[in-house]
């Protein structure tokens, strides 16, 4: 089988020729057109540059001579004021000067003008002072100042170390340490009715020197002895409501002593502490230890033969309102 190709005559290719042509020419009208568009709006957009430029030439014109206006008026006034000062500053001068003639006038020649003093000297102050109404207010304020801080700082100590300190009004005692025994003690027989009871107060300064003895002596040894003596002697010594008010005294101050430095853990520093204590609530002669040697020695020998002797301690009498001072040794002293 034999295929037949058709070849193009010259007329079809003239025909496709002029169909190129034509649409050639079509696109370069189209590009002409939009070229054309183009610098219309180029014309317009630098029209309005143009109009723009020369509206802002115009305001910025308009504004700065607004501004030149304004700094033309303020240096105006600037200068007007200038003058008004000028011309006071002028006349205040004249006036100065017409008055120091005037002075000068007045004064003799051979009269030196004396000097002003602006600040008094402390002698003229003193003197002053020395002749107005506040002088002997003051002095009498300065002697009673004076009066009250030597009383307070150096008679008090003094009388402290010497006079039983419960003697002192409370006014003018210092404040006392609670938690020493010789400040317990203070606060203690500082308040009624153990401040006037002068005759208990000096009993237990008795107990305590025959207790001084006996633990310097060895024979007290333990905290159970030592407070058995002392029940033994304050039931010995005082009844009723004056043991039952003294009970409650001593086992507060027996709390205090028992916590302070090592009384917890020593008996001779617990004495000590107790010690402290009466000779803050008796006269301090009223605790020392007897210095008859042979009356201490028949006391020393007196009360060794009653302390574990069951007659000589159901010789003290004892009420069944009586408390036991520091009987509830351990467990209230150990409260720490």
């Amino acid at each position: 089988m034999t295929t037949t190709i058709k070849r193009p005559t010259v007329a079809s290719v003239q025909a496709g020729l002029n169909d190129l042509t034509r649409q050639v020419q079509a696109n370069q009208a189209t590009q002409q057109e939009h070229i054309t568009g183009l610098e219309t709006r180029l014309d317009q957009f630098d029209r309005r540059e143009r109009d723009n430029q020369e509206k802002l030439r115009t305001e910025f014109g308009e504004y700065r001579a607004s501004v030149d206006k304004k700094n033309t008026i303020l240096t105006e006034r600037v200068d007007e004021i200038g003058k008004v000062i000028d011309t006071s500053v002028g006349e205040i001068k004249r006036t100065v000067g017409a008055l120091q003639e005037s002075l000068d006038a007045k004064l003799s020649p051979a009269t030196p003008p004396a000097p002003i003093q602006v600040f008094p000297s402390p002698g003229s102050l003193w003197t002053a002072f020395t002749k107005s109404g506040w002088y002997p207010w003051t002095r009498i304020v300065f002697w009673a100042a004076a009066g009250v801080l030597a009383w307070h700082y150096l008679l008090v100590p003094v009388l402290l170390r010497s006079v039983t300190p419960s003697f002192l009004p409370n006014i003018v005692r210092p404040n006392m340490d609670a938690s020493t025994p010789f400040g317990a003690a203070s606060l203690e027989v500082s308040r009624e009715p153990f401040r006037s009871d002068t005759a208990s107060r000096k009993a237990f300064g008795t107990i305590f020197a025959r207790l001084d003895v006996l633990v310097r002596g060895k024979q007290l040894v333990d905290f159970e002895g030592y407070y058995n003596e002392f029940r033994r002697e304050m039931a010995g010594t005082l009844h009723g409501k004056t043991y039952d008010d003294w009970c409650g005294v001593w086992n507060r101050l027996a709390i205090v002593c028992h916590r302070y430095g090592n009384g917890a853990n020593n008996l001779q520093e617990f004495h000590a502490n107790l010690m402290a204590a009466a000779r803050a609530v008796a006269a301090p002669e009223n605790v020392a230890a007897p210095e008859n040697a042979a009356g201490t020695k028949m006391y020393r020998q007196g009360l060794s033969g009653s302390l574990g002797d069951p007659a000589a301690t159901a010789a003290y009498p004892t009420s069944g309102n009586q408390p036991q001072p520091f009987s509830s040794y351990p467990s209230t002293i150990t409260n720490r």
